[in-house]
This record gives C-alpha cells, sequence and structure tokens, in this order.
C-alpha cells in the first residue's frame, strides 16, 4: 500500500516537473516542462528547427503553441536540461484534433497576433491553412502524434533525441493511445532513419503541404518496463 501511495506521488510530482525522470544522461535531467519554459523552448525550436514551418510564425507563436502544450491536459511537453539550459525538448498529444481545437479557442487570438504580419503572406496563410486542415488529411491513422524533438547539437550522439522519443510514446500510452505516429518529411533521411531506428514502422504517405510528401511512422506503445529495457 505504502508503495502504491508513494509510486502515485510520485507521478504526479514527475508530471509537475518537480521529480526527474529516470535516465542515466551523463549530467542531463529529463522532467516536464513547466509555463517558465516556453521562452526556452521557443528559441531552441527556431534554432534547431530552421528550415520547418512553424519558426516562419515567428517565436512569439511558438511561445504561444509551447505554452499551450504544457498545459493541455492531453499533450505531454518534456525538457532535457544541462546546467540549467534547456538543450533538448520533446512534445505530443493524445489527439491532434482535440488539441488544435483548445489551441484555437485558448490561444488562437493571442497566437494570431504574435505571428502578426507573417499572416498576411499568401505562401504563409496557405500554409496556416493546410496545417489547420492536418487533421483531416489523417484520417484512419491514430490520433496520437509524438510533434516535436528538438535536440542541441552538441549533445545528439548521448541518445538523447532516442530517450526523448521514446518517454513522449511511454506518457502518450499512459493516456491512453494503442499507437502514436509522427509525420517528417519524406526528402528528410536522417529524420526518417531516426524514427526507424527507434522501431517506428512507415505506414503511409500524405501531402500535409501541397507539393511536399510526409512520411507517417507509427509505433505501438509499450509499458514504461519495457522502454527501459530497451533503452538499457
Amino acid at each position: 500500500m505504502c508503495e502504491t501511495v508513494v509510486g502515485h506521488y510520485r507521478r504526479l510530482l514527475t508530471a509537475k516537473g518537480l521529480v526527474d525522470i529516470p535516465w542515466n544522461g551523463h549530467g542531463t535531467r529529463l522532467r516536464r516542462a513547466r509555463h517558465a519554459d516556453a521562452a526556452a523552448l521557443a528559441f531552441l525550436h527556431r534554432r534547431t528547427l530552421p528550415g520547418a514551418f512553424l519558426p516562419v510564425l515567428g517565436e512569439g507563436f511558438l511561445r504561444e503553441l509551447y505554452r499551450a502544450l504544457i498545459e493541455d491536459p492531453e499533450a505531454v511537453a518534456l525538457v532535457a536540461e544541462r546546467d540549467g539550459r534547456v538543450v533538448g525538448l520533446a512534445t505530443g498529444a493524445r489527439s491532434v484534433r482535440r488539441l488544435y481545437r483548445r489551441f484555437y479557442l485558448r490561444h488562437g487570438l493571442r497566437a494570431a497576433i504574435a505571428a502578426g504580419p507573417k499572416l498576411v503572406r499568401p505562401e504563409v496563410l496557405r500554409r496556416v491553412r493546410e496545417t489547420a486542415g492536418y487533421p483531416v488529411v489523417s484520417n484512419g491513422l491514430t490520433e496520437a502524434e509524438l510533434l516535436s524533438i528538438c535536440v542541441e547539437p552538441a549533445v545528439r550522439e548521448r541518445g538523447m533525441g532516442r530517450r526523448l522519443a521514446e518517454e513522449v510514446i511511454r506518457n502518450l500510452g499512459e493516456l491512453g493511445a494503442q499507437e502514436v505516429k509522427v509525420v517528417i518529411d519524406a526528402a528528410n533521411e536522417g529524420g526518417n532513419g531516426f524514427y526507424q531506428a527507434v522501431g517506428f514502422r512507415l505506414e503511409r504517405t500524405l501531402a500535409v503541404h501541397d507539393g511536399t510528401t510526409s512520411n507517417v511512422w507509427v509505433i505501438e506503445c509499450r509499458s514504461s518496463s519495457g522502454w527501459r529495457s530497451q533503452s538499457s
């Protein structure tokens, strides 16, 4: 009984980012993201994924997005921290469709103001509409999704990206997901190779943005012990 109570409180503290996620990270700690991390997460996202679409909308938009992910009850937002500095992040959602709906309702106005003049550019506006329609395009696939992984180049060789991915998958499983998908540009050889190495299987291709083919990778959720046995 005592072990059950201790385990319950440890899970609650971990969810609030007050207890580290177990990992032998060579001086790097993993924890749940907190509201105070939003600016650092936005900066890391823009810095490590400069060619992606969302950074085009600006750091202010990204800060609002990460605030939404951190507070959403069906989302997972993780931080890798070294010497008090954020060096990695990973996010996921139990349902992208529901996440988008809550984001628009609770953060949409502030996010639009932050994106500002960029939204009047036809190409940017087109991609925003395509992104908003993405949950419809992905019908027939699991709703749970690993949304982003960003890691500082200096620590990528330490297995941090894989550990972050596995922890997001485990957390989404605890939220009720049976499978988790990730969508990535088919031309991104490094990214596709990474998800294959983690254990994802290639499920299909789709066109989220006009003229760009994306691969959809899917993985079955496993228990916490199952992930740890693979990682050790």
